[in-house]
């Protein structure tokens, strides 16, 4: 039995689930005590990132798990706002470059070269700074996850979408590594963790030349997104 599989267990994803929300609580309630310590009152990021989105409840019953890989790039905005706590916006403009499901013992992947699929991605929330030695520091953040991604197929069929549109909700956290190369310069590495719970998914769907199929459906989801990051730092 693969590991992901074990994972898709609905035990474990309901306890993944809670484990997210707690910890993106205590995080945001931590968020007041260390923020002011962090390098400048402002600053914005700019890198690349390499999405990973795992949904561990696709609507096909016979599918354990299925995976996008991206490219993205990242941005972030973070500042102190007066008050003893820090804001940050961390989003990723994405492009999935890889889809695979598994069944069993089974894995497939897709050919997207038919297919156009684009993506942004992020978080909002509260921040703080778990270390400062001047030259070093170890940022962290939790907060509000948010995911939209439009598929386009570039020749669809009667028994496929014309498009596709999700938005997803959710809760996460991340944290940097960022080392100062001047007073206003700095490059960080980090890693962004999400669990998506909601969503709304939008079908269009050709039927005839002049008439166009749509079927939207909201509910629960089971979204894990992983996002490694780099780049670099100007403070204000």
């Amino acid at each position: 039995m693969p590991i992901l599989e074990k994972v898709y267990n609905s035990t474990i994803i309901v306890s993944m689930k809670k484990f997210i929300i707690a910890l993106t609580l205590l995080l945001s309630f931590a968020g007041t005590a260390f923020a002011a310590n962090d390098f400048s009152t402002a600053s914005v990021s700019i890198g690349f990132a390499l999405p990973q989105f795992y949904n561990l409840r696709p609507a096909d019953n016979n599918i354990d798990y299925e995976r996008h890989s991206a490219f993205a790039l990242n941005f972030a905005l973070r500042g102190v706002v007066g008050l003893p706590f820090g804001l940050y916006l961390d989003g990723n403009l994405y492009v999935p470059y890889s889809h695979k499901i598994t069944m069993g013992d089974v894995e497939y992947r897709y050919d997207l070269s038919n297919v156009r699929v684009i993506g942004i991605e992020g978080q909002l929330g509260l921040y703080s700074v778990l270390l400062n030695t001047g030259r070093f520091g170890l940022p962290f953040g939790a907060g509000l996850h948010l995911n939209y991604q439009d598929t386009d197929y570039k020749n669809p069929s009667v028994s496929e979408p014309s498009s596709q549109s999700v938005f997803s909700l959710g809760a996460g956290a991340w944290i940097n590594a960022e080392f100062q190369l001047t007073e206003k310069v700095a490059i960080y590495g980090g890693l962004r963790l999400s669990y998506d719970f909601w969503q709304r998914q939008k079908t269009e769907t050709k039927v005839s030349s002049n008439a166009t199929k749509v079927n939207t459906s909201t509910g629960m989801s089971s979204m894990l997104v992983v996002i490694p990051m780099f780049g670099a730092v100007i403070r204000f």
